[in-house]
């Protein structure tokens, strides 16, 4: 699909991507679609939806994790407490510089969500 539309898509902002969509608890049909875009040429595309799904599932991999369930109040609870001030990363041996510790940036967020 990338190539046909002549869209570049490097690898690591493929994998960023995928995390987010994962992170997020996006509905199984966008994680699949998105794996879709580096298929090359030729390739097979695979199904929005697994072949031998049932209804029940079908509408479950367009919704979601949880849509529906009026009494999941995680997300509600998860934002009504304010974000912690620091974060504290450790154990990173691949990219140690990661390793610290990162400050709260409460001027800053991303997609609503905080920012260190």
């Amino acid at each position: 699909l990338c190539s046909l539309a002549g869209l570049r898509l490097e690898i690591p902002a493929f994998a960023k991507v995928v995390g987010i969509l994962m992170q997020r608890d996006a509905p199984v049909v966008q994680l699949r679609l998105v794996l879709n875009l580096v298929l090359t040429r030729g390739s097979n595309p695979i199904p929005l939806v697994p072949p031998a799904a049932s209804p029940d599932e079908i509408r479950a991999s367009f919704d979601g994790p949880g849509a529906g369930d009026s009494d999941d109040d995680g997300d509600r609870d998860r934002e009504s407490q304010p974000p912690a001030p620091q974060l504290l990363a450790s154990g990173c041996r691949r990219f140690p510089e990661l390793n610290g510790t990162f400050l709260l940036d409460p001027e800053h967020t991303s997609y609503g969500r905080p920012t260190y």
